[in-house]
C-alpha cells in the first residue's frame, strides 16, 4: 500500500492546465519549411536506439559501440543512443546527446534531443493530459528539442491529448513499431505545429529487421549536433520508411508559387499524395513531379511519396496570417489547481482524524489495517475529486463551444 501511495503521489501534485482550444491553422499565406532547399545536402540520422542499460532492467541489447558501428556500416551520418534516463554522447561529430524520458505504465515517453541534463519527474501510473503537460513543461529546460515517440503504443497519447498538448516540436510518425500518421494529423488539425520524425527505436541492433527500417533525412550543412538540431527545429527534414537505411528517392524541391504547391522528387516514384486535414488525400499523381492548389478548407498540406520499397513523409506546409505561425502554450489554471489542492487537503485531514480515532478505540493492533483502509479511501477520494474537476472543465469547455457556435465562430473537429 505504501508503494502504491508513492507511485500515485506525483499524480496528486500535478497542476490543472488550461489548454489552447483546438483551432486549425488560418490565413492567406503559407509557411513552407523547405523553401530554398533546392541544393540541400541530406544527412541520414537515427535518434532512437537502445543498448543494454540499468543492469538489464530496461529492454536493450548490446553496447553503445555496437549500435554506432551497426549504423555506420549502413552509411548513416549520425546516430543517437536514447536509453531511458541516461544522457549519451561520445563527443564525435554528429553524436547528439539524447535520452528517452518516461517511467510510466502507459509509455507516455519523450525524447529529449540535445539533452543538457536528465530530469526524473514523471507520473508512473496516472497519465491524464494534465500530467503529460506537466512533464513537458518540466522538460523544456532539459534539452534543445522535445519529441513524442511511438504516440500510438498503448494509446499513450490519445486524441484528446494530441489536440491539447503544447511545448514539444517533433513526433515519430514511422518506426519499427508502427505508423502514426493518424496521431500526427490529430495534432496538426488542432493547430499544433509538429514536425515528423522517422526512427528505428531499435532495441537489438543484431536483429537486421530493427536497423535501417525508419530514419530521418535532414537538410543540414554539416553533421554537427547544433546544425542538425537547428534543421530539425525548423522542419527541414523528411521522415523515411525503407530498408537498410537506403532510399532511392530524394526530395529535389518543395515550393509554393501563386497558390500552387509544387513538389519534385528524384528517383523511381510510384505515387505522390497530397494529404490535408484529417489525413484525407486531396490529390494523387503517379509521378515524381506533382502539384496541388490547396482549397480554403486545407489548413495544412503534407506530401507522402512512395517508391517500390520506400516511403517519404514530408513535413506540412501550413497557413498563417503573415506574422508567422503562432506559438501555442498551455498555462496553469490557478483556480482549478487551488480547488484540487483544497479537496486533497480536506480529504487527507479528515482521514487522518479518522485513523487516530480508530486507533484510540480499537487498539494499536489494528492501526496498520486501519491505515491501509484509510489510504485506500483517500486515493479513491482523490480520484473522485479529479474526475469531478475534469467534468467541470468539460462543461465549461462545452459552454464556450456553444457560445462560439451561436455566434457562428465554432470550429468543428476534423475526424477521419
Amino acid at each position: 500500500m505504501v508503494l502504491a501511495a508513492l507511485l500515485l503521489l506525483p499524480a496528486s501534485v500535478a497542476p490543472v492546465y488550461r489548454f489552447p482550444e483546438p483551432a486549425p491553422f488560418a490565413g492567406d499565406q503559407w509557411h513552407n519549411p523547405y523553401a530554398g532547399l533546392e541544393a540541400a545536402a541530406w544527412r541520414t540520422i537515427n535518434l532512437h536506439a537502445h543498448t543494454a542499460a540499468w543492469g538489464g532492467v530496461t529492454h536493450g541489447v548490446g553496447t553503445a559501440g555496437e549500435v554506432r558501428r551497426a549504423y555506420r556500416r549502413l552509411g548513416y551520418d549520425a546516430v543517437a543512443i536514447s536509453n531511458y534516463h541516461q544522457r549519451s554522447a561520445d563527443g564525435a561529430p554528429g553524436a547528439l546527446s539524447v535520452y528517452e524520458h518516461g517511467m510510466n505504465v502507459p509509455k507516455a515517453h519523450v525524447l529529449v534531443l540535445g539533452a543538457r541534463e536528465v530530469h526524473w519527474l514523471d507520473s508512473p501510473v496516472v497519465q491524464t493530459v494534465h500530467h503529460q503537460q506537466w512533464v513537458l513543461d518540466h522538460l523544456r529546460g532539459a534539452g534543445a528539442l522535445l519529441a513524442i515517440p511511438h504516440p500510438g503504443v498503448r494509446r499513450a497519447r490519445d486524441a484528446v491529448a494530441l489536440r491539447a498538448l503544447t511545448g514539444y516540436q517533433l513526433m515519430e510518425v514511422t518506426s519499427t513499431y508502427g505508423n502514426w500518421e493518424r496521431e500526427w494529423d490529430q495534432a496538426l488539425g488542432a493547430g499544433r505545429l509538429v514536425w515528423g520524425l522517422g526512427n528505428d527505436d531499435a532495441h537489438d541492433v543484431r536483429d537486421p529487421l530493427q536497423v535501417g527500417e525508419s530514419w530521418t533525412s535532414v537538410a543540414s550543412g554539416s553533421v554537427a549536433p547544433e546544425s542538425l538540431l537547428a534543421a530539425l527545429a525548423e522542419g527541414r527534414h523528411v521522415a523515411v520508411s525503407g530498408h537498410r537505411g537506403h532510399s532511392p528517392l530524394r526530395v529535389r524541391s518543395v515550393a509554393m508559387h501563386d497558390g500552387v504547391l509544387r513538389v519534385r522528387v528524384d528517383g523511381p516514384v510510384t505515387e505522390m499524395s497530397f494529404v490535408g486535414p484529417g489525413g484525407r488525400v486531396r490529390h494523387r499523381v503517379a509521378s515524381g513531379v506533382g502539384s496541388y492548389r490547396p482549397s480554403q478548407d486545407d489548413a495544412y498540406v503534407r506530401v507522402v511519396v512512395r517508391g517500390d520499397s520506400t516511403v517519404l513523409y514530408l513535413n506540412p506546409i501550413v497557413r498563417h496570417r503573415g506574422t508567422g505561425v503562432p506559438t501555442q502554450a498551455a498555462t496553469v489554471d490557478a483556480q482549478a489547481t487551488w480547488l484540487l489542492r483544497t479537496v486533497q487537503g480536506a480529504t487527507l485531514l479528515t482521514l487522518h482524524g479518522g485513523v487516530r480515532r480508530l486507533a484510540q478505540h480499537m487498539g494499536r493492533r489494528v492501526v496498520g489495517s486501519s491505515l491501509r483502509w484509510a489510504l485506500a479511501i483517500a486515493l479513491r477520494a482523490l480520484a473522485a475529486a479529479w474526475v469531478a474537476l475534469a467534468a467541470a472543465r468539460r462543461r465549461r469547455t462545452g459552454q464556450r463551444g456553444a457560445e462560439k457556435t451561436s455566434r457562428g465562430g465554432g470550429v468543428q473537429p476534423v475526424t477521419r
